[in-house]
């Protein structure tokens, strides 16, 4: 998958670069410093597709696979959304760097190969696509965060976290029965307070606690993603480009092992003039520390800990942050996994178009758990005046080109406790003539509806 690897790295550095500029437009500043991100040649879109293309005709394809390309399908869009919403940044970037325009072209050219031709393709295994599993899709409207830095955050705190329980395991096994476990518990405390203290001028230091309690209120990704999204966030540009600048290969390779056994943090000296991120990996190493070490001091068996079981209390804590912040947390730290009844991609380009239009504003995740094939109501859903026909008619292309179907023995079985939900009309919803009707502003609903919804019957 070199071809995947490389492109991913391109447009990785082209959202970092697109990234930095929108803080430093945000902060009123004009930087005149050009960063070098290996921009030096663009990658063949054909060669792109017909490596793709090769792998689906396999059969089989690997999860990692599976995961890459959702990644390339979200940095393709958040690049194009980024210049949609910063004119005067993407202005600005094609004029410092010559080939920014053709990176502008391939970019969105990934995007759009992999929404209109992998996802739609019968090859797409639409029912094994971990899209809405990804901390990169449900919080992707930050234009902050570094996903690459995510990444390398996460895999960091792995091997630091490794080396500090095999030294605790040293300690151990000097010691006696009785002594174990109020070292353990000594082991915890220590880490508790180092925590908080950390966490000083850098982040919510209370986060980390929400994921290390007995029934956690928060899920270890979006744990990871929260705290580095608020050091991101607070970051100046001067402080941000550091982060932009790190060559981020090295640590992909797979020869490359971090030697915490013979290093500290403070030896890996590129990561130095990273702003909190070695407090980051601290932090959260220490939270991931008592964690496992707080489940195996657990000796009867118990039954797996359902993120959402707290809610009411996470609530609590959450409207004392970012209002917008914790609704995301609240919707997307779940442990069902739900099977939808389009893929992902399909579904959040239906909610893109039409969110606003046909319907009071719901995030995406709420629109999502709409279209589960379990059918779940969802309460904020509420259709604007005069547009119940135009929704009839998107239900039922969305039921005419789901791959789905066979999940229920007829249409009338999904569709039907759909609008019930919603105290919609079956016998409406049946007799539809909306394709006879005319105006501008109709033929322009049906061209979208059409273009991302191409079936009209089922085959």
């Amino acid at each position: 998958m070199t071809t995947l690897q490389n492109t991913l790295l391109l447009l990785e550095n082209y959202n970092a670069l697109i990234k930095y500029h929108v803080k430093a437009y945000k902060e009123g500043i004009s930087d005149e410093r050009k960063l070098d991100l290996a921009f030096e040649s663009i990658l063949d879109i054909d060669i792109f597709k017909s490596e793709v293309e090769q792998v689906l005709q396999q059969g089989e394809y690997s999860e990692d696979f599976a995961y890459l390309f959702n990644r390339l399908y979200l940095l393709g869009q958040s690049n194009s959304d980024l210049f949609a919403s910063y004119s005067a940044v993407e202005k600005l970037i094609y004029k410092k760097y010559p080939l920014s325009r053709d990176l502008e072209k391939f970019s969105f050219s990934i995007y759009e190969f992999v929404r209109d031709e992998v996802f739609c393709s019968n090859l797409w295994n639409a029912a094994k696509d971990p899209l809405a599993k990804m901390t990169e899709f449900q919080f992707k409207n930050d234009e902050s965060i570094l996903w690459q830095t995510y990444y390398l955050l996460q895999n960091i705190v792995e091997a630091y976290l490794i080396q500090e329980k095999q030294d605790i395991e040293h300690q151990l096994s000097f010691k006696s029965e009785p002594d174990k476990e109020k070292f353990i518990q000594q082991q915890k405390e220590i880490r508790a307070e180092e925590i908080i203290n950390l966490s000083n001028d850098l982040c919510d230091k209370n986060l980390p606690f929400l994921y290390t309690r007995d029934n956690p209120m928060i899920s270890q990704d979006n744990l990871f993603y929260l705290l580095l999204s608020e050091v991101m966030n607070r970051l100046s540009s001067e402080n941000y480009v550091e982060y932009v600048r790190l060559d981020y290969r090295r640590y992909r390779k797979k020869s490359y092992q971090w030697n915490f056994a013979s290093s500290s943090l403070d030896n890996y000296s590129e990561l130095q003039p990273l702003f909190g991120f070695t407090k980051l990996v601290r932090i959260l190493a220490n939270a991931m520390f008592i964690k496992d070490y707080t489940e195996f001091a657990v000796s009867e068996p118990t039954e797996p800990i359902e993120v959402i079981e707290n809610r009411q209390e996470l609530e609590e804590y959450l409207d004392r942050r970012d209002r917008e912040q914790d609704k995301e947390i609240e919707k997307t730290n779940r442990a069902t996994k739900p099977e939808y009844i389009l893929s992902i991609p399909i579904l959040d380009l239906i909610y893109r178009e039409f969110n606003e239009e046909l319907w009071d504003d719901l995030t995406i995740m709420e629109f999502l758990d709409m279209f589960t094939t379990e059918v779940k109501k969802q309460d904020k859903f509420k259709l604007k005046p005069k547009q119940t026909t135009r929704f009839y008619f998107l239900l039922k292309k969305i039921w005419i080109n789901s791959p789905n179907k066979s999940l229920f023995n007829t249409e009338k079985e999904w569709v039907t406790p759909f609008l019930h939900n919603y105290n919609l009309s079956y016998s409406a919803y049946t007799n539809q003539f909306i394709r006879n009707e005319g105006g501008v502003k109709h033929r322009n609903f049906m061209k979208s509806a059409d273009k991302i919804l191409p079936k009209d019957e089922i085959e």
